[in-house]
């Protein structure tokens, strides 16, 4: 039984792991703490980055302990008002970044990070709807959805922290189109993935159990 709880304590501490570092790496230059500053055009923002990051932060952390099993099932009460908070603090993290968005210099990112905006706020709310109709597995499956749009910011930020190491995008030379695909990649990806492993994997699982069954016709 243990043995089968190894990859979920992998995959937590990795998402913890990033989420310290993304930590680390955003917000002593918001907070203006630290060697690093802010680029002009986010000096200016600082007020609105500060609010979008707590209201951020607080969904990415709330919403990792929704998927304990532990928690959820021992702390009913506490899961409830938590899921509540992660909700309603997505969903102002997702309106403030279309403010934010509106300043943004590449276009093409604007577009990516609008259509990425856009199915945060869906799969969030729609959580919530399938909850209130106690459809628990939708819910599960649709918060899923949105805490990796939620972990979307970080993965951008971590794969432009990748580039800087190894150079491996830098084979694009013209730097905005480079950032520009970063920028989508960074959350495309995740969600293409988690949509795989809801929706592909187990129908396929149900294709390869009819394969071993016995024809009835024959």
């Amino acid at each position: 039984m243990m043995t089968r709880q190894i990859p979920k304590f992998i995959l937590w501490a990795l998402v913890f792991s990033a989420i310290a570092y993304f930590i680390i790496l955003n917000v002593p230059p918001i907070l203006g703490v630290g060697h690093e500053t802010l680029d002009q055009r986010r000096a200016l923002e600082r007020g609105w980055l500060i609010v979008h990051l707590c209201f951020g932060l607080t969904a990415l952390i709330l919403g990792a302990f929704q998927f304990w099993p532990g928690i959820r099932n021992k702390y009913t009460r506490w899961h409830r008002n938590a899921g509540k908070a992660y909700i309603f603090c997505s969903i102002i993290t997702a309106l403030m970044a279309f403010y934010l968005l509106s300043n943004y210099p590449l276009p093409g990112s604007v577009i990516a990070f609008t259509v990425l905006n856009l199915i945060w706020l869906s799969t969030t709310v729609l959580a919530w709807l399938f909850i209130k109709r106690r459809e628990i597995v939708l819910h599960r499956q649709f918060m899923t959805r949105s805490y990796v749009c939620a972990l979307a910011f970080v993965f951008v930020r971590l794969l432009f922290k990748a580039n800087d190491l190894t150079g491996v995008f830098n084979f694009i030379k013209d730097e905005d189109t480079r950032e520009t695909l970063m920028d989508a990649m960074g959350w495309i990806f995740p969600v293409m993935i988690t949509e795989f492993f809801l929706t592909w994997w187990p129908s396929i699982k149900k294709l390869r159990m009819g394969r071993s069954e016995p024809d009835s016709n024959t």
